[in-house]
Order: C-alpha cells, then sequence, then structure tokens
C-alpha cells in the first residue's frame, strides 16, 4: 500500500526502559514502519538515567510542542497520560496537532487484577489516592485524544465496558515482529533441552512459577537447561531461590532486544508463566517466529496468540505437577514438536511489524482526513 501524505509525528514516552522487552521497543518497532513509508517520525523518550516522572514528561511536552511551532507534528503518539497536557494545548490553541493515546496496559485494569492476589505478591503497592489522581488523569486523556490504542482486544473490551464513550476511537494494534522467511527450529537435527524465561521477578511475570516447572523438568532430565535473560540484579532471596537447581541455571541481568535472538536460537522451548501482559508479549511472539515452543500462561494476551496443542500450549499456572508433565509429554515426540513449530512460525508471520504499522498508519490516515 502507498501513501502520499507526509506527516510529522512524535512518539512519546517518559516509561522506563525495562530490556530486553519494553514500551519503548514496541513504539520503535512501529516508528521505524511509519518512516518507512516517507513520515518524519521523533522518538521522544525520558533519559534512562532520571526518576520516573510523568508530570514533568507530560509538562516538558507539551513546552517543546508550543516552541517548535514551525515543525509541529501532525500527530503525537503518547503514552498513557504523557500527551495529556499537550492535547489540551492543542485544542486552546486551535492547533492541528492531535494526540494518539497509546495504551501499554490500562493501570485501572491492573489495580483490580491486583486487588484479587495477596498483598505480600505486590511489592511497590501505590497508595489509594495515587491511583485515584492516576485515574482521573487517564480518563481525561482518553476524552481529550482523537484515537485510542490498545494492544489487545481483551484491553479494549474492558476499556469499552468501563468507558463506553471511547469506544469510537479504540483500535487494537497487537505487538509485532519482523517476517521470517522459514523458522529456525524445525531444521535443526535436535530440541535440546533448553527452557527460557525472559523478564524481572515481579507479579505480573511470575517467573517463579517458571523456575518451579523446570525444577521437576529437571529432576527427571538432567541435562535440562534454564536461561532467565533480562531478570535485572538478583535480591539475595531470588539467588537462594536458584541455588538448589546449581549449574542447571544461568541468569543474564540484562539484555538487549536486538540480541534477544541468540537466545532464541539457543533455546527452543519458551516460558511464559505472566498473570499479566498488557499486550501480546514479544517474547512469545519472537519465540514463534523461529519456531520455538512455547508453553504460556492461559491469559486473555496469550489466547490471542495461541492455539492449545496445535502452535503452543497452555499451562496452569497453579499446578507444577501438572504443567511440568505436560511439558515432558511434549517434549519427548519429536513429530508433535515439529508440527508445533511450523505451525508457531506461521502464526507469528500473520502478526508482523510491517502489518501492525500499516493499521496504524490507515488509522492515522483516516483520523486526519475526517
Amino acid at each position: 500500500m502507498v501513501y502520499f501524505i507526509s506527516m510529522r509525528i512524535w512518539f512519546a514516552a517518559s516509561a522506563p526502559a525495562v530490556p530486553p522487552y519494553s514500551l519503548r521497543w514496541s513504539m520503535s518497532s512501529l516508528a521505524s514502519e511509519l518512516r518507512r513509508y516517507g513520515h518524519r517520525v521523533t522518538l521522544i523518550f525520558s533519559p534512562t538515567t532520571t526518576t520516573y516522572r510523568p508530570v514533568r514528561f507530560a509538562f516538558l511536552l507539551a513546552v517543546r510542542l508550543f516552541l517548535l511551532f514551525w515543525k509541529r507534528p501532525r500527530w503525537i503518539i503518547a503514552h498513557s497520560t504523557d500527551g495529556i497536557v499537550c492535547a489540551f494545548l492543542a485544542s486552546f490553541f486551535r492547533m492541528k496537532t492531535r494526540v494518539a493515546l497509546f495504551a501499554d496496559g490500562w493501570e485501572p485494569h491492573t489495580t483490580v487484577i491486583e486487588h484479587r492476589l495477596p498483598r505480600s505478591l505486590i511489592v511497590a503497592h501505590a497508595p489509594w489516592h495515587h491511583r485515584l489522581i492516576k485515574s482521573l488523569f487517564l480518563k481525561t486523556a482518553l476524552r481529550r485524544s482523537a484515537i485510542c490504542i490498545c494492544g489487545t482486544l481483551d484491553e479494549a473490551r474492558w476499556l469499552r465496558r468501563r468507558i463506553p464513550a471511547v469506544t469510537p476511537k479504540t483500535i487494537v494494534i497487537p505487538s509485532g515482529v519482523p517476517e521470517r522467511r522459514q523458522p529456525f527450529w524445525p531444521f535443526q537435527e535436535e530440541f535440546p533441552p533448553s527452557f527460557l524465561l525472559t523478564g524481572q521477578f515481579s507479579w505480573k511475570k511470575h517467573i517463579e512459577y517458571g523456575i518451579e516447572i523446570f525444577r521437576r523438568v529437571l529432576a527427571v532430565n538432567k541435562s535440562a537447561r534454564l536461561f532467565i535473560v533480562g531478570c535485572g540484579t538478583l535480591s539475595e532471596q531470588k539467588r537462594q531461590l536458584l541455588y538448589p537447581l546449581g549449574d542447571a541455571v544461568f541468569t543474564v541481568e540484562n539484555e538487549s532486544s536486538v540480541k534477544m535472538f541468540r537466545w532464541f536460537e539457543s533455546c527452543p522451548f519458551l516460558l511464559v508463566p505472566s498473570r499479566y501482559e498488557s499486550q501480546h508479549p514479544p517474547a512469545l511472539l519472537e519465540a514463534q517466529s523461529r519456531g520455538c515452543i512455547v508453553f504460556t500462561a492461559d491469559i486473555p494476551p496469550a489466547r490471542e496468540c495461541i492455539t492449545h496443542g496445535i502452535n503452543g500450549y497452555f499451562i496452569s499456572g497453579v499446578n507444577p505437577v501438572g504443567d511440568a508433565e505436560l511439558i515432558r509429554s511434549v517434549f519427548g515426540n519429536r513429530d508433535l514438536l515439529l508440527r508445533t513449530s511450523n505451525a508457531a512460525w506461521k502464526r507469528a508471520s500473520r502478526q508482523s511489524i510491517r502489518r501492525q504499522g500499516n493499521r496504524l498508519l490507515r488509522a492515522l490516515l483516516r483520523k486526519s482526513l475526517s
């Protein structure tokens, strides 16, 4: 598809970068696609060395918009409430700039899930008044934005139920991955018993459960290995959790998304025991694109990517004995591994970053011309 309208577009986010995959990775991937169509795209992120201050970032972004009057953007795609001040400024001065809200998960939705869990699992629990203020700001940003971009169908449905007025402006643009001409693992001689976990220890990622599953797999298959990539600096408590596994577990504190390919081509099995994901997990999609076998918790974003027994497998998230048995049954059947691996690659091919960038561009142009 060819687009003849060249636009100046800003992507803005104050959220910190959390390797290997983060909000910045998602925005940068979409930005690269828009540049490919000839649009002038600028990425505006808060410095990685500074403290997370979204209100300060929102005001500085608005100042930048006001002062750069000779090259104001046609669109500002801003995370959460980062574009709220720009939306007010553009409305007050009748600028042509429009704001699109890029929702990498809804804080009120996350809070609902938090309340279902034991309080001891939530390490950084925000005070109620902070959550109330954030919720009010988010609702205001939604009403002032021209478009609301959600990462999953589940998040979009939840938002439409809570705030029906935003339904016409809500669009779903999932995560995307580069297209691969062929998968990696079906062409290898064997599937070594190497398992991969990605992300930091948190109630959302539920890394501890993935470790418990691996411990039970290791009890039967002594050659199994676990790689935990992007886990950050481990506390003494987490080190004690890994200590009984000995040399069977390896940790990598930080890894860039550009170098993650080597882990997907070293570990044919990906564990995704998450309790919550705000988008289609990028690690899951990257793993599928290389033909990895994915074992994921049965959560809404995963259901949009995985068909159990066809291109991946669901684990219960509460029964490590049964989940470990499922993994062992799949691991011992090479024909099943090959079928699942090829099906996973085909599924990931339908969710390329080129397709998602095209979808975003059509939405921006449609709204610009309306």
